[in-house]
């Protein structure tokens, strides 16, 4: 009887023995194929890493080799020799298979109110003035007066001045509050006649969206209720600028 338990004892442990040599390879093994799919996954996310930071290197390089070639001066230049007009005034609207969606920024009230533009859908039609330098003001009320004047009841037409500030200093928010609140405590900031916005910071992928390419001159926007620019064009109004706004504003109100 002793025997036979000591045998059984021994085959017993042996069948442990051999289980537990098995769940330690198994173990091993599933500890091995766990280590090569975190090598995979952190060599695939090192790669993506890399080539976020050439992207951005490269854009940055971008960046800077614009301002050499077309800085200050050089939009000077461009500006002096086509009066501002770097954009040819539209004379019909773009269709809207091939119209341009105007690009998402973040925005700025006098009153600190902060948006993302194109702020609504509610308005048939929007005239989007935007500028970069304080010169680009009397060419904004060039449009806007005779738009106005043209349309000088209808709720269906609203009107965005948008300045850009690119100053990096002014881009931080304590700053940028006390520089939105002496605009609003001018009289700067009351124009019946439009929504004053203001956007700060880096504006070259904005710029790149729109095709701006001189910061010292004005451009005008018509955008469609689908936030499409129908119409285009840049610097002071000629009467025959106007006109071409005007005819294009009316139409894009029959097509709403």
């Amino acid at each position: 009887m002793g025997s036979i338990m000591r045998a059984s004892i021994a085959r017993l442990a042996n069948a442990l023995g051999s289980g537990g040599a098995l769940a330690g390879r198994m173990i091993r093994e599933e500890q091995s194929v766990r280590h090569d799919q975190a090598r995979f996954f952190w060599s695939i996310s090192r790669a993506i890493s890399r080539g976020d930071r050439k992207a951005a290197n490269l854009k940055e390089r971008a960046k800077i080799m614009e301002d050499i070639d077309q800085g200050y001066f050089f939009d000077f230049k461009d500006f002096k020799k086509h009066s501002g007009k770097v954009v040819a005034t539209s004379t019909a609207l773009d269709p809207p298979a091939s119209a341009t969606i105007f690009p998402k920024s973040t925005v700025y009230t006098p009153t600190r109110e902060s948006s993302i533009f194109p702020l609504n859908k509610n308005s048939c039609v929007t005239l989007v003035c935007l500028s970069f330098r304080n010169s680009a003001e009397a060419m904004v009320d060039s449009w806007v007066s005779p738009l106005r004047e043209a349309f000088p009841s209808t709720s269906d037409i609203q009107v965005i001045e948008l300045s850009w500030v690119e100053s990096g200093v002014l881009s931080f928010v304590p700053v940028r509050h006390l520089f939105l609140m002496c605009i609003n405590s001018s009289k700067s900031c009351t124009k019946a006649d439009r929504k004053l916005l203001y956007a700060f910071g880096d504006s070259y992928d904005f710029r790149k969206d729109l095709r701006v390419t001189n910061r010292l001159t004005g451009y005008m926007f018509l955008v469609d209720r689908a936030g499409r620019i129908r119409w285009r064009s840049s610097g002071q109004a000629s009467p025959e600028e106007a006109s071409h706004l005007v005819s294009c504003t009316a139409s894009l109100l029959q097509e709403s």
